[in-house]
């Protein structure tokens, strides 16, 4: 056993040692908006972004929801909410949590924000 850990390490040493080891773990990059209150019956959240295509994310009735758009990092957004016979929007620019689940040497580097869309007056 102590020849396979002495061989073990000299391997890594031989491969620019511990520190330079990469791991795979992924992120993704994305935002989140968050509702205060969800409105009665089913509803539609909407991320819209000036000269890009608009997300879309249809959430089921009585449910609470806190939608992720993925591969979606923009600087300004406006959120709409639909539903309950009313629709609502708000302008937000996010704050991004920038992150390295692997070391900033190794990649990737993911991006996160969350807004949380005010419940209805």
């Amino acid at each position: 056993m102590r020849s396979f850990l002495v061989a073990f390490l000299g391997l890594l040493a031989g491969c620019g040692g511990i520190a330079g080891v990469c791991t795979e773990i992924g992120c993704a990059t994305g935002l989140t908006v968050r509702l205060g209150a969800a409105p009665a019956g089913g509803y539609r959240v909407e991320a819209i972004v000036a000269g890009q295509e608009q997300r879309v994310h249809e959430c089921a009735a009585g449910t609470t929801c806190e939608v992720l758009f993925e591969d979606f990092a923009p600087q300004q957004v406006t959120v709409r909410v639909t539903g309950g016979g009313a629709a609502r929007e708000e302008t937000f620019t996010p704050s991004y949590q920038v992150s390295y689940p692997n070391g900033p040497e190794c990649g990737p580097e993911c991006r996160n924000a969350t807004v949380d869309f005010p419940p209805a007056a």
